[in-house]
């Protein structure tokens, strides 16, 4: 548990990373077929909570022990997971891969549950064989299904903010492309958080990474924004 120098001090005297450390391995010494692992970083702060996700990752491959790690943290449950099972009301909504449940939720619950997603409702108004077009107040968008529903149908698609970029004008065919209106701009570190218009009550979120030369978009600036067909899902 790379503790050694620690074996004469009390509980009290250890770090939280160190106690839970000692934690596992009290779990492990008895080489259990499975270990349950209830929300075990819950109450520790983000720096140590990451270090630990990866020990645990660490350990998991050298003992060979198969892990059920329940947690409320959707990242959490990305990084360390081979499979996810998303439980709704006691029941398994969906279950899969970390990449199926993010790119391919199976519902509506699953998209807003696993992540952040932007949810556009509206009408059908054409329908191919994986994908439809989708009028939402005036504004078509273009996505992908499994099972096209009937013209006229109402439904929600689903994209992640992550996916959204300012367009380039290269207008591709494959891409979704819509005019907006910047309402909100915050600074993440790591990204610039957009809140945009489209159309009349209507607001998508975008993560836009910030790195050089991105340039930051100002509040009430007109812009138009792209994302891929294939990142556009009927939910």
């Amino acid at each position: 548990m790379r503790l050694l120098g620690y074996e004469a001090r009390y509980p009290r005297q250890l770090s939280g990373g160190q106690q839970q450390r000692v934690a596992l391995a009290r779990a492990i010494i008895f080489k259990p077929r499975v270990l349950l692992m209830d929300e075990p970083l819950s109450a520790l702060d983000k720096q140590l909570r990451e270090g630990l996700q990866l020990e645990i990752k660490r350990l998991h491959r050298q003992l060979g022990i198969t892990f059920i790690y329940v947690t409320h943290d959707q990242r959490e449950a990305l990084i360390m997971s081979d499979r996810i099972a998303v439980m709704n009301d006691g029941r398994i909504a969906q279950l899969g891969s970390p990449t199926d449940l993010y790119d391919r939720p199976a519902n509506r619950f699953v998209a807003g549950f696993v992540g952040e997603s932007n949810f556009l409702e509206g009408e059908v108004t054409h329908v191919d064989r994986t994908a439809v077009a989708v009028s939402i107040a005036g504004t078509t968008v273009t996505a992908t299904c499994a099972t096209a529903p009937a013209l006229g149908t109402r439904v929600a698609l689903a994209v992640r903010p992550e996916k959204i970029g300012f367009a380039d004008g290269g207008g591709a065919a494959d891409l979704n492309v819509v005019p907006a209106v910047v309402r909100e701009v915050a600074f993440v570190g790591e990204m610039h958080r957009y809140v945009l218009e489209i159309a009349a009550g209507t607001t998508v979120v975008m993560k836009q990474q910030h790195r050089f030369p991105v340039r930051q978009r100002a509040p009430s600036e007109r812009v138009v924004i792209e994302w891929h067909v294939e990142d556009t899902l009927v939910v």
